[in-house]
């Protein structure tokens, strides 16, 4: 992987760390010097000398990506000027506004196989995730011929977000939002394991940070075949 951040039992490190934050935030006070937290929290940077010490939120934002070696953070409509690597790797799809969503009564997505990608606006605000700033996190194989790639799938999903047929049915949510032309998007290329399973924990590690999956992902993720 080209980023230092061990992304493996990420999950589990995140939760330890919460729970000594909880610690300072219930013991901590006007006029307190020195911090339960300092006291009986192990900081990241003990439990695992390749992961760098986050802000106290620990949140899945920009800056905490960058820092990771994810690149990118350009709409949709940028991506074919971005530079995009070739490579494996995983990709989120970011909305970096605080304003509440609003919905379109159509997904403007191509029909595939003669499918609506459009749900109702029920489905839609039962999936949003208040708070959050990843929306979809996706993975990009090197393919049986080895020509995929981040830049291959990526290319699938702006295209399918702008009505044609290629193949990127799932994420399909992000293009019912009213704002989707200023998303954004961020790579990290993969070389070293699979990206499924990259894929995988860093959807486990926000489902840790906000007890739901990402607002467009409606699976956990899973290694690729």
């Amino acid at each position: 992987m080209t980023s230092n951040f061990k992304m493996k039992g990420r999950h589990q490190i995140v939760s330890a760390w919460r729970h000594g934050f909880c610690q300072w935030r219930e013991h901590s006070g006007p006029g307190h010097q020195r911090s339960s937290y300092e006291e009986k929290a192990t900081p990241l940077s003990q439990l695992d000398g390749t992961i760098p010490v986050m802000s106290p939120t620990s949140e899945l934002t920009q800056k905490t990506l960058t820092e990771r070696g994810f690149r990118g953070f350009v709409s949709f409509r940028e991506l074919g000027d971005s530079g995009v690597p070739a490579e494996p790797g995983i990709y989120v799809v970011l909305r970096t506004s605080g304003e509440t969503p609003s919905f379109l009564s159509r997904n403007a997505a191509g029909h595939l196989k003669g499918r609506d990608p459009s749900v109702t606006a029920d489905e839609l605000r039962g999936a949003w995730v208040d708070g959050a700033t990843i929306i979809y996190i996706g993975k990009a194989t090197a393919g049986r011929d080895g020509q995929r790639g981040l830049r291959t799938r990526l290319d699938e999903y702006r295209r399918h977000g702008a009505g044609g047929m290629a193949g990127h049915w799932g994420g399909r949510y992000i293009w019912q939002l009213a704002d989707s032309d200023a998303l954004l998007v961020a790579w990290l290329p993969i070389s070293d394991r699979d990206p499924g399973v990259a894929e995988a924990e860093l959807i486990a590690e926000f489902m840790e940070l906000h007890g739901a999956r990402p607002f467009a992902n409606r699976n956990k993720g899973a290694a690729s075949s």
